[in-house]
């Protein structure tokens, strides 16, 4: 796995099924850590929008490879987190945090996501939110016409 994933720049963790995942900007890799070798993944190019920084921050994979859910922090003077869904399909943007955002949590089944924020803003006020995620792992929302609030 080392040798396959070494040059990959992302985020890592194992997903339900125990493979090895990496999340980049440009797409999802899986890695079978008993072989090492390649067990899966989709690469889309560059994002639509570069929401954050080098790789998409704490993750949580969505089941069966179709995605991840990003906690990422964008960069900006004061601390400030963007939350995004990304699968081979698209970038789907929830939101950004001011403050405080926890790693995101998907239920098992991946069609729950939860995220907790602690912030002295008042348009994000401390709490715990979630969203459900389709089949596909996309929100179950209308698009947000502008990049102004979270998804709550």
């Amino acid at each position: 796995v080392e040798k396959a994933a070494g040059p990959l720049l992302g985020a890592l963790a194992f997903t339900a099924d125990g493979k090895l995942a990496v999340a980049a900007r440009s797409g999802l890799s899986l890695f079978d850590p008993a072989t090492g070798k390649a067990a899966g993944g989709w690469t889309r190019g560059a994002p639509t929008e570069n929401r954050f920084l080098e790789h998409p921050g704490a993750v949580a994979f969505l089941p069966g490879g179709k995605g991840f859910v990003s906690v990422a922090g964008t960069g900006k003077r004061r601390a400030s987190y963007v939350v995004a869904v990304v699968t081979e399909k698209g970038e789907h943007f929830l939101g950004e945090v001011s403050d405080y955002a926890s790693p995101p949590a998907l239920s098992p089944d991946g069609r729950l996501l939860l995220v907790g924020t602690g912030a002295g803003d008042p348009r994000n006020p401390p709490g715990t939110y979630a969203l459900k995620l389709g089949a596909d792992g996309a929100p179950e929302q209308p698009e947000k016409a502008d990049d102004k609030g979270p998804f709550w």
